[in-house]
This record gives structure tokens, sequence and C-alpha cells, in this order.
């Protein structure tokens, strides 16, 4: 990935340069996320795949150092619509449930999801402006430190942590608060992706804007690492969604048509994010 290809925009999470597409991919096993719907003890694995490596947009809407650069994002929303990951949330959410949105920036996700799920929607923030943002958009926001005050989840059907957790010096610890909501919905960068293990190779440790180096970034996590999460958190993935990107030498070799299958096959190396559907380790 070269410096000159990208231009960074403030905001919340993973936003790809350009509107992204999800596509089906081979389903290894299923479980329809329909609300009500007792989880089936089985893993789907779909791949989502978008036209251009995403970036990394400074700012989860949970530390103070963002401020107003994610009013900057929701531009970019109008204008280019959503990332492969967010449109992977978006699928992953029930019909007509009551959500919370974590880090909910100034509610753009949010509002999707009343418009598109028939959703209720509730979120946290730490940025008083987007917190005013937010309720402009119908969402029933409030102002929040998730690193010194407890997180409520009593009452709702879906938790949502989009682009967040890695903004965290103790994602673990709010990320097990949530494991009492029927459904978490998790999704985290792969540091451990080609392009960033390339950069890796060449000793360099970036401290960028945007891209999986966002300066921002607190913790960092490997397919293995973010699994290592959730399962210490006590929650079971019952569904895992890849985004998928361009690969090595893509263009000079004609590989766009295996992107699906390299994602799928080795989503340690090719799945630029990972998204995971959870529900609470039975006791």
């Amino acid at each position: 990935m070269h410096a000159d290809e990208w231009k960074p925009v403030a905001g919340r999470g993973h936003v790809n340069a350009r509107q992204s597409r999800v596509r089906p991919a081979v389903i290894v096993s299923a479980r329809g996320a329909s609300g009500g719907d007792e989880p089936r003890p089985r893993l789907r694995l779909r791949l989502i795949e978008s036209p251009r490596l995403e970036t990394t947009i400074a700012g989860s809407g949970i530390l103070a150092a963002r401020m107003d650069t994610r009013l900057v994002y929701d531009r970019f929303v109008d204008e280019q619509g959503f990332s492969a990951s967010h449109l992977a949330i978006l699928d992953a959410v029930p019909f007509r449930t009551s959500v919370l949105d974590v880090g909910c920036a100034s509610g753009y996700l949010g509002q999707e999801l009343q418009r598109r799920k028939g959703c209720v929607v509730s979120g946290v923030e730490y940025d008083e402006g987007a917190v005013r943002a937010a309720r402009a958009r119908g969402i029933d926001a409030r102002q929040i430190d998730l690193e010194h005050e407890s997180l409520d989840v009593d009452g709702f059907d879906v938790v949502i942590f989009a682009d967040v957790l890695e903004h965290l010096h103790d994602p673990l610890s709010v990320l097990s608060q949530a494991r009492r909501a029927p459904l978490v919905i998790v999704s985290l960068p792969n540091i451990a992706h080609w392009s960033a293990r390339w950069r890796h190779l060449k000793g360099a440790w970036p401290q960028e804007a945007s891209g999986l180096f966002d300066r921002t970034h607190l913790r960092y996590f490997t397919h293995s690492t973010a699994r290592d999460l959730v399962q210490d958190a006590d929650l079971v993935i019952i569904e895992e969604h890849y985004t998928a990107e361009r690969l090595p030498l893509e263009a000079k070799l004609r590989l766009a048509r295996f992107r699906q299958s390299a994602a799928t096959r080795w989503p340690a190396l090719f799945a630029y994010q990972f998204v995971f559907s959870l529900r609470p380790e039975r006791s």
C-alpha cells in the first residue's frame, strides 16, 4: 500500500475509498440471524468483499482526541456509502430488535439500522458533540467513558462494537460486560493482513492517520488473538465474516477473482477485518 494511494478521512471505523459491495461467499455452515431464534451451535463463515483496501478512519467515538472529526466521516458515508465491515454488521443484526451501539459516534450506523431493520437503537459515546449529533438522528445516545464507567446492556437484544475495541486500553473488560446480551457483534482489523506483514518485513511500523497502523489504535489483533479475546470474554462465535481485499500482485497476475477463496481459506493472512457474531457461553 503506497501513501499516495490513500487520502485519510476523519471519522469512525474502517472505510473504503469507494462504496463497498457485499458478495456472498461459500458458507461452511449456516445460521440465520433472525430475531428471537435460539442460535444453533454451528459456525458460518462468509466473505465480505470490497473493491479497495479499507482504511481505518481515525476515531472510534471513544477517545477524546478524536473529537468532532467523526462528522467528516458522516459526509464520507453520504458520498461513498458504508464500508464492507459496516454492511456485514447491518446484515448480522436481526430485524426489529433493540440495539446498543457502543461508540456510536454521530449515529450514522444506528440510523441505518432504524431505516433498514426497524431497530430501536441506543448509543453510548465519549464525545459530547457526537452524542448531540446522534440524538439529532433519533438515536437515544448518552455520553460515557468506557475506560472508567460500566456498560449497562440489560434489556438490549444486540450490542455492537463497530471498530471500537482496538481503541481501548482494556478491551477484554469492556467486551466482557456485554455478555449479558443475547447477541454481540464485533468488528476488528487484522494487523497480520499481508499488506501489514509486508511493511513489517521492511522494518516499518508507521504511525498514520488511517489504516491498520492508525495511531489511535491501542490494541492490535490477529485472527488468533481476536478469537482469544472473544473466548476470554466468555463469548462463543456463531458467525464469522471476513472482508476481502486486493491480493499481492493482483493487477499484474489478474488475481482479483481469487480474493474470496483466499480470504476464506487463509483469513489470518488475507482477511482485512473480522466481523464476529457472538452469544454468551452457556454454563
